[in-house]
């Protein structure tokens, strides 16, 4: 659950969901760039910039977990896979 408490305290938001986008939700480039630091420190992916402009969070989440090895948790689909990359808890 890493890779979206990493956004969720970069973007001071309670809850993300697949379809937001990083820069929708108030991203800016520094923020982006911190977040690829720590992603890659937590997963061993480095994403590109421009990626977070261009792809939804569930989009950057299933690029992280197949470039990662993560197992596939189909029955999550896509917020599972955020909650285990970012570390948000939806209510």
């Amino acid at each position: 659950a890493a890779f979206l408490a990493l956004d969720l305290a970069l973007l001071g938001m309670d809850d993300l969901r697949p379809e937001d986008n990083f820069f929708d939700l108030g991203g800016h480039s520094l923020l982006v760039t911190q977040a690829i630091e720590r992603i890659e420190q937590r997963t061993g992916v480095r994403l590109m910039p421009q990626q977070f402009s261009l792809e939804t969070l569930g989009q950057l989440a299933v690029e992280v977990q197949g470039r990662a090895g993560l197992p596939v948790q189909a029955r999550k689909g896509p917020a599972g896979i955020l909650r285990r990359l970012f570390g948000t808890r939806r209510s």
